[in-house]
C-alpha cells in the first residue's frame, strides 16, 4: 500500500506540474520517522485551502480537472493509507508556484 500511496503523489505531480516543471522524490529516516516527500512545480490555487486537497472529490480547478482526468479521491485514498500505517500527510506550498506532499510514518 506504500507503493500505492507513492504512486497517487507521483501521478498527481505529473498531471498537474506546470510544463517543464521539476518533479522531485525524497524518502528518508529521520529520528524515529520514515518520511516521504513529493513536490512539484504547478500554478497553486489559494492556499488557504490547500489542506482540502484531501477531501474526497475536491476539485480546486474545474476547466484543468476535466483535461487531466481522474476522479478526485487520489489524494484521500493517499491520505486512508497513510493513517492506515500510523502516519500523516499534509500539503504545503513551500515558496511560490512549488507544492509539496510530506508523508511521515513512525517507525
Amino acid at each position: 500500500s506504500i507503493r500505492q500511496l507513492v504512486s497517487i503523489l507521483l501521478d498527481n505531480a505529473l498531471k498537474y506540474s506546470s510544463p517543464g516543471g521539476e518533479i522531485r522524490l525524497a524518502a528518508f529516516k529521520r529520528h524515529r520517522e520514515n518520511i516521504i516527500e513529493v513536490s512539484n512545480h504547478c500554478a497553486l490555487m489559494d492556499t488557504e485551502h490547500i489542506d482540502r486537497l484531501f477531501d474526497r472529490f475536491y476539485r480546486p480547478d474545474k476547466p484543468r480537472s476535466s483535461s487531466t482526468g481522474g476522479f478526485g479521491v487520489g489524494l484521500s485514498i493517499a491520505r486512508s493509507i497513510a493513517e492506515a500505517h500510523g502516519g500523516t500527510i499534509t500539503a504545503s506550498a513551500p515558496q511560490p508556484g512549488m507544492i509539496e506532499f510530506t508523508v511521515v510514518l513512525k517507525c
